[in-house]
């Protein structure tokens, strides 16, 4: 009987999933801000929005598959396994990060919250997004402006466009009343909570 290493296994597997689930961060994020909900069964979720509207959300299998021969078993190297188990968080990432970015275009899609731009981006079509979007604001009363997430052509444009906000002063006005008027929004949704306790 060959020996076997119960503890030591799981605590390899352990390590190996940590590893995965940070190496799959770091290839989702500003995506993996928006959290996880593990659900250990069923085949759908229930959302129920700010109206009280309910929509389902169809489930979707994500998987990946690592293999190690057994010829390669004993030659196998530690950083050769590594670069396995990364690659696969990798694809993991892009499965997931895929399947993210379709349902939240459905979700906008859904309720119009769109902006459709033609040809290069311009600070009007940056501007309509803000307006169409809930800024908050910390403690201090700064605006936490959302995170783009865009492709590379939209990250190249918007890499030119950002500093001429900031250079241009009619731009910076028009963007520090977009501003004020979201501090105004926030100010009316903190004042109408209700606290809990």
């Amino acid at each position: 009987m060959l020996p076997d290493f119960p503890d030591l296994k799981k605590k390899l597997a352990r390590r190996i999933r940590a590893r995965m689930k940070a190496v799959h961060a770091s290839h989702t994020a500003p995506l993996s801000a928006a959290g996880m909900i593990h659900i250990p069964e069923g085949d759908r979720v229930m959302s129920i929005d700010e109206d009280g509207l309910e929509s389902e959300i169809p489930m979707k299998q994500h998987r990946v598959t690592v293999t190690i021969t057994d010829d390669e078993v004993e030659t196998l190297t530690t950083e050769e396994m590594i670069r396995r188990f990364d690659n696969a968080a990798q694809q993991m990432a892009t499965q997931t990060g895929k399947t993210f970015i379709e349902s939240l275009d459905r979700s906008v899609q859904s309720v119009r919250n769109v902006v459709n731009y033609h040809g290069k981006i311009t600070a009007d079509d940056l501007f309509a997004m803000y307006e169409k979007v809930q800024i908050d604001f910390d403690e201090q009363g700064r605006p936490e402006l959302p995170t783009l997430v865009c492709g590379k052509k939209m990250y190249s444009e918007l890499t030119d466009l950002l500093p001429e906000l900031d250079d241009n002063p009619a731009m910076r006005e028009r963007l520090a009343q977009i501003i004020e008027r979201k501090r105004e929004e926030w100010r009316d949704r903190e004042s109408s909570r209700k606290l809990v306790g």
